[in-house]
């Protein structure tokens, strides 16, 4: 891989190297699905890149298009992993998954405390993903994002008014 000289400007046609975060998160997601899919099914990460495959298709997705540094972002992020490893496994095996019935449990995603509850619906509870598995960066940029804006005044003068004619 060549490098770009310092001072650069990038090609619009070139890629970003992803996020640390988006690619702690992958593979947070990828362990956690791969050992619930189906015999037959895979569930990788690469780079920030989610990959579900059998012996004949694939589909990948990509955690820095909707990844932000807000809960929003992560929890959005997150759904749809869910979703399309979901959508995925049905597909392929022609059954609701993780289902017993006939229907498809929605994906459930929850921050609490800083950790990511995954589930989808009552059927199957997946491992929380810590603070931890997301790194320094992520908890630094929380840090960052939850300072108010914009600050506080510093002192809470009470404001001038101006003398006022009284009308008769």
């Amino acid at each position: 891989m060549q490098r770009r000289p310092s001072g650069a400007t990038p090609s619009p046609f070139e890629k970003p190297e992803p996020s640390p975060v988006a690619t702690r998160l992958a593979a947070a997601l990828a362990s956690r699905l791969d050992d619930v899919v189906p015999d037959g099914i895979r569930v990788t990460a690469s780079v920030g890149i989610v990959t579900v495959e059998d012996a004949s298709s694939w589909v990948k997705t990509s955690l820095e298009d909707t990844l932000s540094d807000q809960e929003d972002g992560l929890r959005w992020t997150c759904h749809r992993v869910l979703d399309h490893v979901q959508d995925f496994v049905a597909e392929t095996t022609g059954e609701p998954w993780p289902a017993r019935a006939h229907t498809l449990p929605l994906p459930v995603v929850r921050m609490i405390g800083g950790r990511i509850e995954l589930r989808y619906g009552t059927e199957l509870t997946l491992p929380t993903i810590g603070r931890a598995e997301l790194g320094a960066d992520y908890l630094a940029r929380r840090m960052i994002n939850a300072s108010p804006w914009p600050p506080p005044p510093h002192r809470a003068a009470t404001p001038k008014s101006t003398p006022r004619r009284r009308i008769s």
